[in-house]
């Protein structure tokens, strides 16, 4: 039989880049499946990026039943990794 002090993996997910839990409820889910599969299409880094961003926008918004803005893709996209270190070595 197990051991009932046996620590526990916490159900609650947390970004690897801030160590903020991450919301999991299915509107969070749909908006990171959307945004995941936009991005598929092209990078958000470089002097391009807020053109991509635009695009991804348009995808996503087209995909997720509720309105989603630029500035919450990119805060979503902060938690999964840094974008702006990203940008750094796409610039050197």
């Amino acid at each position: 039989m197990p051991s009932a002090s046996r620590s526990r993996v916490s159900a609650t997910p947390t970004s690897i880049v801030t160590g903020a839990a991450i919301p999991t409820d299915a509107a969070t889910v749909e908006l990171e499946i959307a945004l995941l599969r936009g991005l598929l299409r092209a990078r958000c880094v470089g002097s391009a990026k807020d053109a991509v961003m635009l695009g991804t926008h348009h995808y996503v918004s087209h995909t997720v039943a509720r309105p989603v803005t630029v500035d919450e893709l990119w805060a979503h996209l902060r938690t999964l990794y840094d974008p702006d270190q990203l940008d750094a070595l796409v610039r050197h």
